[in-house]
């Protein structure tokens, strides 16, 4: 992940870029990593309940699922900080076409 550094400080070019490569950071997490598990998850739960005529315990899903969710911390700070971005690209934007508050 970027390291953290004070959005204010940045140009707007570099705000821009650094929302960009967060965004694709985070594309990159999903594709490698979130879906991956989600889908494992999906082939598991439909292996053992084909296995068993019996419904598939609650805990066997919990904990799979478990899994899953040991990452959304990570997906969940990756998605606050890219939003904190677009926050400061828009607010930066606004600025630059409408100086002194002037409405176009």
């Amino acid at each position: 992940m970027l390291p953290q550094r004070r959005i204010e400080t940045l140009t707007f070019r570099d705000k821009i870029r650094d929302g960009a490569t967060l965004a694709r950071e985070l594309m990159e997490h999903l594709d490698q990593a979130v879906i991956p598990k989600i889908q494992r998850i999906k082939e598991d739960i439909r292996s053992r309940s084909q296995l068993r005529d019996d419904d598939l315990p609650d805990v066997t899903v919990r904990n799979l699922v478990a899994v899953v969710l040991d990452g959304e911390e990570f997906t969940s700070t990756l998605c606050d900080r890219i939003e904190q971005y677009g926050r400061a690209i828009v607010s930066e934007a606004d600025q630059i076409l409408h100086p002194h508050g002037q409405d176009v």
